[in-house]
Parts: C-alpha cells; sequence; structure tokens
C-alpha cells in the first residue's frame, strides 16, 4: 500500500515538475514575442503603446505641422522614395546584395540631403530651428551607433 502511495507521490510532482516548467516555457516565449497592434491612426505599436523611432518622424520631434504642411510633406515623401528605390535598383543592377560602394554611397547622402533640405523649406522659422536640432541629434546619433568619426 505504501508503494502505491509512493509511485502515485512521485508521478504527482513529476506532473507538476513539468506543468511548472511547462508554464515557464510558455511565458518566456510570449516574452519572446513582439506583440503589436495598431493605435487609433493605423500605425504599429509596441506592447507598450509607444511606437518606435522612425527617421522620418524624428526630424519632425516637437514640431506641429499644419494640415498644409502635412501634405506638402507626404509628396516630398513619395518623390524621393522612388528616387531612393530607383538608386538602389540602379546600384544593385547586377543582381548582387553587396554593399554600396562610395559612389552609391554619396548619392545616396546626395538624395538624403536634397530631401532634407525640401523638407525643412516647407517649415516656418521657428520650426527650421527644431528641425535643424533634430537633423544634428540625427547625425550625431549616427555617428555614435557604428564608431564614426
Amino acid at each position: 500500500m505504501q508503494r502505491i502511495r509512493f509511485a502515485a507521490l512521485g508521478a504527482a510532482l513529476v506532473l507538476g515538475i513539468a506543468a511548472t516548467q511547462s508554464a515557464e516555457a510558455q511565458q518566456a516565449r510570449e516574452r519572446r514575442q513582439p506583440q503589436t497592434a495598431q493605435d487609433s491612426a493605423g500605425r504599429k505599436v509596441g506592447r507598450d503603446g509607444k511606437q518606435g523611432v522612425q527617421p522620418g518622424r524624428a526630424l519632425f520631434r516637437g514640431i506641429t505641422l499644419s494640415d498644409a504642411q502635412k501634405e506638402q510633406v507626404r509628396a516630398i515623401n513619395t518623390r524621393f522614395k522612388d528616387q531612393r528605390q530607383s538608386a538602389r535598383k540602379e546600384a544593385l543592377a547586377d543582381g548582387s546584395t553587396r554593399r554600396p560602394d562610395s559612389t552609391e554611397m554619396a548619392q545616396m547622402r546626395q538624395i538624403t540631403q536634397q530631401h532634407q533640405a525640401e523638407l525643412r523649406a516647407v517649415l516656418t522659422a521657428d520650426q527650421q530651428t527644431i528641425f535643424d536640432q533634430n537633423v544634428a541629434g540625427l547625425k550625431e546619433k549616427g555617428r555614435g551607433r557604428k564608431g564614426r568619426k
């Protein structure tokens, strides 16, 4: 009779440990998986409801745009997106997935500078000051990220 009790107790302990480990494994999987949702504007947001910082949005941090300015910015962004895509296609016309060379990088930098200049032209003088600070902050952040000088 005692053997049966000990066997039952042992089986209960094994099942209890297995269930605990399974629950812990499930919790670990949930922590690893990014849970994304959408905010009221349809943008993806993370688990805590915050959006990731996107370079285009970071340029306008602290700036409130009028509806007319928003439309102008959208048009400029669309045009430069097409320019960037065509530049990438030209750079990778041979089908390789190599890194861009210095000439291609210079072309991309030139496109970015033109893009930022046109975006800046849409803004008022006060907004341009904030925009310039945001651009400088992003450049500094980029230098620190990859050990650039």
